[in-house]
């Protein structure tokens, strides 16, 4: 019935690799394993905490 917006958040190639497979923004986080620096991960945004996460999402 009720379809709502989405996002996917993650921290590898792997985890923009598979938004952007579903279709879905990405928003990488700069503190997790990072298999490449976070500004060459391809995800739509970049975060450096937790804390901006609901605020970039809303930009989104």
């Amino acid at each position: 019935g009720v379809a709502g917006r989405a996002a996917y958040v993650g921290d590898t190639t792997y985890d923009t690799g598979a938004a952007r497979a579903a279709g879905l923004p990405c928003v990488a986080v700069s503190f997790g394993f990072n298999d490449l620096p976070p500004a060459e991960l391809g995800a739509t945004a970049v975060i450096d905490h937790f804390d901006e996460l609901i605020p970039t999402l809303e930009r989104l």
